[in-house]
C-alpha cells in the first residue's frame, strides 16, 4: 500500500511538472513570466502605406462677382454633384497618423445671371488639391484634419467677351475613415476651398470674382 502511494505521488509530481517545463521553454516577459504577444484583429492592423481610391459627393460654389460697367456686385451661387480620385501615403506613430494626399475632382459648377439686361456666366469644372493630413487612430477607424493648396480652372463670359483663369488657393477640411478589410476602407470628408479673387477681361467690360467651393463627399479606397 505504501509503495502504491509513493508511485502515485511520483506520477502526480511528473504530470504537474510538465506545464512548468513547457512554460520555461517560452520567452520570458517583463516580470519573468510568459506574456503572450497581443495580436490585433486583421482589420485593425496599422495604417502606414500607400493608398488610392475614388470619391463622389455634392459641391457648392460661390462666385462673388463685381462688374465695372454697370458698377454692380452680385453672388452667383450654384450646386452640383462631384466625383474624382485620390491617392496618398500615411505614416503612423502609435495613435497619431501623418499623411500626404492629392486628389482631382470633376464638377460642373456653372451659373448664369442677367445683369442690367446682359447675360453673364461663371463656370468651373475641375479642382485639384495637395494636402497634409494629421489624424487620430482608433483601432480600425481614424479621424483627421487636413490642409493644403488647391487649384481650379475658372471661366467667365459676358455679352462682349470671355476670359479664364487658373487660380491657386488653399483648402482645409476634416474627415474620417473606417477599415472594411485589411486592405480596403471607406471614408467621409468635408473640404472648404478658397481660390481668392481673379480679374476677367470681358471685351468692353471687366469683372472680378472671388471663388469659394464647399464639398461633402464619400469614398472607398485600397491600401497597398
Amino acid at each position: 500500500m505504501k509503495n502504491s502511494l509513493k508511485i502515485f505521488a511520483l506520477i502526480a509530481a511528473c504530470i504537474a511538472g510538465i506545464p512548468a517545463a513547457r512554460a520555461g521553454d517560452l520567452p520570458q516577459g517583463r516580470y519573468g513570466n510568459y506574456e503572450p504577444a497581443y495580436t490585433p484583429s486583421r482589420v485593425a492592423q496599422g495604417w502606414t502605406g500607400f493608398y488610392a481610391g475614388a470619391h463622389a459627393g455634392v459641391a457648392r460654389s460661390d462666385f462673388d462677382t463685381s462688374l465695372t460697367t454697370p458698377r454692380s456686385n452680385f453672388n452667383m451661387a450654384t450646386s452640383n454633384i462631384s466625383g474624382g480620385i485620390f491617392g496618398g501615403h500615411n505614416w503612423q506613430s502609435d495613435k497619431i497618423l501623418y499623411g500626404l494626399e492629392a486628389d482631382a475632382s470633376m464638377t460642373n459648377q456653372k451659373k448664369d445671371a442677367l445683369i442690367a439686361g446682359s447675360s453673364y456666366q461663371t463656370k468651373s469644372s475641375t479642382s485639384l488639391t495637395g494636402r497634409g493630413r494629421v489624424g487620430y487612430v482608433m483601432d480600425a477607424a481614424m479621424v483627421y484634419g487636413t490642409a493644403g493648396l488647391a487649384m481650379s480652372e475658372y471661366k467667365m463670359a459676358g455679352p462682349t467677351g470671355r476670359d479664364k483663369a487658373s487660380p491657386l488657393g488653399w483648402v482645409v477640411g476634416v474627415g474620417g475613415e473606417v477599415k472594411l478589410t485589411p486592405t480596403t476602407f471607406a471614408r467621409g470628408e468635408y473640404l472648404y476651398h478658397d481660390f481668392g479673387k481673379e480679374k476677367f477681361a470681358l471685351g468692353t467690360n471687366t469683372a472680378s470674382s472671388a471663388y469659394t467651393l464647399n464639398t461633402i463627399r464619400a469614398g472607398v479606397g485600397v491600401r497597398f
